[in-house]
Formats: C-alpha cells, structure tokens, sequence
C-alpha cells in the first residue's frame, strides 16, 4: 500500500508550500521545494509485490529563458547562453537526458519534448512540434531523473533486492514513451557472468544505471522467494506549477500526476473524447490503478442507460460510477492505450 500521509498543501502568498509530517519544504526563487515519501510495500515470497510509484517533485532546472524564433525542431534562443553540447547526452538506450518543458503557450504549455543536441544560441529537439509554437514561448530544461538517482549506482540507497537474474530481483518497470515497458534490476554476479550493477533484463552486461525514467513513474515488483522489509522511497525536489501534460502512446505507458495532491480518474487529465472507449475493458483504452497490492483496470465507457450508460467504468461492473476513484499523490497509473495514435493527459495547477 502507498504512503499517503503528504496531503496537505498550503497556499502561501500565491506560492505552493507543501506542508505535512512526511515533507519538508523551503522557499527558493526557482519556486517551492521538499520531498515526499513512497512506499514500497514489504514482500513476503512468493508471489510478487506490486508498487506504483509517482515521483512528482522535478529536479532542479537546468536552464529558464524564452525562444526567440522556431525553425523546425531547432529553437533558437535571444544570444549565446548555453555551452555547446550540454544537453547532447543520452542514456544507455540511447534516449535524450535532458528535455525541454514549454511552460507558454496556449497549445503548448506544459508538453515535454527531449533535446537532441544543442549550440550555444538554440536547441534542437527530438521531434518536431513547431507547428504549436510561437516566437516568445517560454521553456524550462531539466535532466530526466535515472536509476542512479533515486536508488543509487550501486544500488545503496534502499537495497533493492538484488540477485543473478530479473526473476528473484526487485524488478523496476520503466516505459520508453513509446509504448514499450522494460524491466530492470540490480544484477550481483562475477565479472564472467556480466558483472554487478543495474541491468535490463536479457542484457546482463551493458551498464543501465543511467536509464532515465519517463513522466516520473516507476512500477516495481517485488519477486522471488526471499522476505524482503518495507522501503520508504524520498523524492525531493521542486513542486510543478503551470499546467502539466503527459503524452499516452499506444501501448503501455507508465505515468504519475505531475501535482503532488490527491487525484481521481476524473482529475488525472485524460480527454475523454480522445480515448478509445467502448462497452468493455477489453475494447477500450484502460487505466491501472493499484488498489491494495492488485491492479484495477478502469476504462470510460460508452454504451446506452440499459447497458450501463456513459462514464467511467471498473472491469466487471457496468453501471457504477467510477469518476472519483482515488489515485494517491504518490502512485503512478498505467496506462494501456489502444487506440492507434498519441494522446495527452492535461491538467491545470490544480492549486
């Protein structure tokens, strides 16, 4: 089960203040920060313990200003500000490290795109959203947060549990942003045997440590025949303020509110219209939400009132609303996207 206990956000002159007894907070001119707290349920053997967990508090910024002009996926800032190649990193996946957040626009406030490359004077992004741009708009660059950040290169920080293979490991799920979820480990082994330190399952040579984690959700479950005790995981840093969006690609996305506060499947951000629906789980696009150690799978329904009417809806119940099912601050979803193109989840500052 998730700790709850963050819940309370205090509203100091305009500014978000998160202020409860499993968080800390400060005030700093990059806007409110803190930490909250996870939990990672203990895991008896045998059968495997699930968690869902939402980091929403952002690493600490990288770069703020505003783009003087937009020519496809290059953005080209007022002068010279940014050294050259210092967002052209990727992890061991060779995805981006780095992303640009626009924190403007009407279209694109609150969309996260991965910076390719950059100058001095522009970044180039990994795809193209020019279309939604305008001269002005303001960004904000941050690192994507990785394995090594939050559980530590050597796997230190909590101690997992680690073993030869991904099958009697505590497996951490990450998603690729394109509907692909892959599952890692801290892999102990003789050097022959591919060494120890975080690997992808099937690869048990190639160094993952720094395998970024996309919207800041992470699936862990807790396997093999070994008692393991409850880990509280800390998440500190910056509270998002501004509108936040997700992309939902088909297939599975794993993918937190970006608001440390409360939520429900109605809040979450999800355009219903924009969702594939139907009569049935099985037709339609579904959210996991994880309800005492087993996934719910909740999708929006479309039906007529004989048939359970229009709403959303839990596997295996037609007719009762289900709009207000809670989803902690601290718990991911996952998201299974059927339908055959991107959509977003969008939310406003909800304080």
């Amino acid at each position: 089960m998730m700790n709850t206990s963050q819940k309370l956000i205090a509203l100091l002159s305009g500014a978000a203040l998160l202020s409860v007894s499993s968080l800390a907070a400060q005030t700093a001119t990059t806007g409110p920060v803190g930490y909250v707290t996870a939990e990672i349920p203990a895991h008896a053997g045998g059968s495997s313990t699930l968690t869902l967990v939402n980091l929403s508090l952002l690493p600490t910024s990288d770069f703020v200003g505003s783009v003087a002009t937009i020519s496809g996926t290059q953005l080209n800032l007022e002068s010279a500000l940014l050294a050259a190649g210092q967002f052209d990193v990727t992890d061991a996946n060779g995805l981006p490290m780095y992303h640009v957040e626009f924190t403007s626009g009407v279209d694109s406030e609150g969309l996260t795109v991965g910076i390719a490359s950059n100058a001095t004077d522009s970044i180039t992004l990994s795809e193209d959203v020019s279309s939604i741009l305008t001269a002005g708009v303001t960004i904000i660059v941050r690192k994507f947060s990785t394995l090594a950040d939050v559980f530590g290169a050597d796997n230190s920080t909590y101690s997992l549990g680690s073993a030869g293979n991904a099958n009697d490991a505590d497996v951490v799920y990450l998603e690729d942003n394109s509907g692909s979820i892959a599952r890692y480990y801290y892999q102990v082994a003789p050097p022959f045997a591919g060494g120890s330190g975080w690997r992808i399952a099937g690869d048990t040579g190639t160094d993952q440590s720094n395998a970024r984690i996309n919207w800041n959700a992470i699936l862990i479950s807790r396997n093999g025949s070994l008692a393991r005790s409850a880990i509280d995981v800390v998440n500190s840093g910056t509270v998002k303020l501004g509108k936040g969006v997700s992309t939902i690609s088909t297939g599975l996305n794993l993918v937190g509110y970006q608001f440390p506060v409360d939520s429900t499947l109605n809040t979450l951000g999800f355009d219903t219209s924009d969702l594939q629906t139907g009569s049935s789980a099985n037709d339609s696009d579904v959210v996991y939400v994880l309800n005492a150690g087993v996934l719910t799978r909740y999708y929006y329904q479309t039906a007529p009132p004989f048939a359970g009417g229009t709403g959303w809806r839990v596997a295996g119940d037609t007719g009762t609303d289900q709009s207000g099912a809670p989803v902690a601050p601290n718990a991911a979803v996952m998201v299974l996207r059927r339908g055959a193109n991107s959509i977003y989840m969008s939310s406003a500052q909800p304080f």
